[in-house]
């Protein structure tokens, strides 16, 4: 990844390149998404977007509870990683509104 993504893809400089987290994939097979590790892969590959390195995803099964323990885990990483040309994740939930106002209130 020294020459970065688009170097080796072979993809033109005018095509933006969109990098996932693997949020969903970590949380489905047991495992937190390696932080350090994604945050140095981003630095290197250079992607022209990337979320947040680690998020966590409400089901409609969970509680109530369950759900905002996600919010606050999430917000928690967005504000953390709000610097550095990051994009912050909201997830949508019963919940989104408070995702919304939280971004309208936090100044961290």
């Amino acid at each position: 990844m020294d020459q970065g993504l688009h170097n080796y893809l072979g993809a033109p400089s005018h095509i933006k390149i969109y990098l996932d987290n693997g949020a969903f994939y970590f949380i489905t097979h047991g495992g937190e998404t390696p932080v350090k590790e994604y945050a140095e892969f981003v630095k290197n590959a250079q992607p022209d977007w990337f979320p947040i390195p680690q998020d966590f995803i409400p089901t409609p099964k969970m509680t109530l509870e369950e759900q905002q323990e996600c919010l606050e885990l999430t917000m928690d990483m967005n504000r953390r990683y709000w610097r550095g040309n990051y994009v912050p994740v909201a997830h949508i939930s019963v919940l989104l509104e408070d995702y919304v106002s939280r971004w309208l209130t936090d100044k961290s």
